[in-house]
Order: structure tokens, then C-alpha cells, then sequence
């Protein structure tokens, strides 16, 4: 009896332990949860990249703007999100991310929309080579942040046993 009593409780630990590690679902839906702030900032940043495109200065400070306002109000939204089973190394990421557009709206999109408010009459090559290397590093930058990002997302939803959906 003493020896079934000790298997017993042995078995009922060892369920109580792994029934407290946060269901599949539940990651899933806070990978959902942060991804979704991140896509809205990636649909913005789609319409700055138009803009930039169609190389009209006005529309890009307007879009500029508004991508600048949309990561600031995305990150803050993912800040206020708590940690998932006392981990934040995903939501820590994907700041980190936000934190690197915020630096390429100030920076290297503000320069490049600079350059597009110069008169096509005073433009140099120097300008167009300029504004060539600004949006090269806008995109690596980007890619870099992105697959960083993509990364820790796979190890999250391994972590616990979801699929991402791509």
C-alpha cells in the first residue's frame, strides 16, 4: 500500500507539472496578438515605401508621419503586453524591431525625403547615388530587424508546439 501511495503521487506530480505549461493554443494567440501590431506597422510602412516611389515629397512627409505615429503607438501596445509563461524574449524582439524602424524613420527616411524635396533642376548625381544608398540600407536594415524577428518567433511557436502561419 505504502508503495502504491508513493507511485501515486509521483504520477500526480509529474501531470500537475506538465498540465501548467500554457496550452499550444494559448502561444499561438499571443504570437497572434504581437504579430498583429507588427503587421499594422508593416502594412504602413508598405504605403511609405509607394510614396517614396512615386517620389512625391508631400505625400511622403504626410505617410512619413503617419508610419512615425503608427510604430511609437505599436510599440507602446506591445510594451503593455505581459510576458508569456515568464518569458519576453519574443515581445522583447519584436521591440527591438519596432525600435530599429523608429530609427529608420527618423534617420534614413527623413533623409530620403529630403532629397525628394529638392527641384529636379537642382538634383545631382551625388543626390540620386544618396538617395540610392539610403534606401539600400533602409532595406537592409529592415531584413536584418525582420529576420532577427522571424527567428525568435520560431523558436517561440516551437517552444510550444504551434505552427506559424506565413
Amino acid at each position: 500500500m505504502n508503495r502504491f501511495s508513493f507511485f501515486t503521487l509521483i504520477l500526480i506530480s509529474l501531470i500537475l507539472l506538465t498540465g501548467c505549461k500554457p496550452s499550444s493554443k494559448s502561444a499561438a494567440q499571443y504570437n497572434d496578438r504581437i504579430i498583429g501590431h507588427q503587421i499594422k506597422v508593416v502594412e504602413i510602412q508598405q504605403e511609405l515605401n509607394k510614396s517614396i516611389n512615386a517620389g512625391k515629397a508631400e505625400e511622403m512627409k504626410t505617410v512619413l508621419d503617419k508610419f512615425n505615429m503608427k510604430v511609437k503607438s505599436e510599440k507602446d501596445s506591445i510594451a503593455a503586453i505581459s510576458e508569456f509563461d515568464g518569458k519576453d524574449d519574443f515581445k522583447k524582439n519584436t521591440l527591438q524591431y519596432l525600435g530599429e524602424l523608429t530609427l529608420l524613420g527618423e534617420n534614413e527616411y527623413r533623409s530620403l525625403v529630403k532629397i525628394h524635396e529638392i527641384p529636379d533642376s537642382s538634383l545631382t548625381r551625388e543626390d540620386e547615388k544618396k538617395a540610392q544608398d539610403l534606401l539600400t540600407t533602409i532595406k537592409n536594415k529592415t531584413n536584418n530587424a525582420l529576420k532577427l524577428l522571424e527567428e525568435e518567433q520560431m523558436k517561440f511557436a516551437k517552444d510550444y508546439n504551434f505552427q506559424v502561419e506565413k
